[in-house]
């Protein structure tokens, strides 16, 4: 039997890394349902000392940046940094950054920069996170949590910036385009070997 196709191996190989592109580059957009909508439910009645001894950390301080977080595919949080005045639970420096929903439907907090707030705040995989489930409210309307709190302490010195917190993305993006990059030359050129 005479096989009259002149490139019998080297035409299946771009044709299977062509569809593992494919699937790859798509399998975020079909695993992941960004548009589904759920309404942020909340239990009423949270005490103040309940919300403290939830909280990692209890703050007030003014919102000087604010920072939509976007991944490869959506933008599903904002990230919020403070200028902190007082701190009642935990430790804080005079700057941080509180991540919270984007939207109010997904329980996210919507803080107007310039507006200085009570932060009740929560740790969740390694970043301190809020949102309206939690008593976090602007300070002008906090009398009730403010006279069961008592005074604070000031927060430490400053050493952590919404710049810094967004420095590792940069890298990741970095290190994920030399990946591509890499994978790409090392493809175009097992390609034209092959032919």
């Amino acid at each position: 039997m005479i096989n009259n196709h002149p490139y019998p191996q080297q035409t299946r190989s771009p044709k299977i890394w062509r569809m593992l592109l494919i699937i790859t580059l798509l399998l975020p957009w079909l695993t992941h349902p960004s548009d589904t909508a759920w309404a942020c439910s909340c239990v009423e009645g949270e005490t103040v000392t309940d919300a403290v001894n939830r909280a990692h950390l209890v703050f007030a301080g003014e919102v000087t940046d604010e920072q939509t977080l976007s991944t490869l595919f959506s933008s599903t949080d904002t990230a919020y940094a403070f200028n902190v005045q007082e701190v009642w639970k935990g430790e804080a420096s005079r700057n941080l950054v509180i991540q919270t929903a984007k939207d109010s439907a997904a329980c996210g907090y919507n803080f107007n920069v310039g507006n200085t707030y009570l932060v009740y705040a929560y740790e969740y995989e390694g970043q301190l996170q809020t949102n309206l489930c939690s008593r976090t409210t602007e300070l002008s309307s906090a009398t009730e949590d403010l006279n069961i709190l008592g005074s604070g302490n000031p927060p430490l010195p400053a050493n952590n910036t919404l710049q810094d917190n967004f420095s590792w993305l940069v890298l990741a993006g970095i290190g994920m385009i030399t990946l591509t990059a890499t994978g790409y030359i090392i493809w175009k050129t097992r390609q034209s070997v092959a032919v």
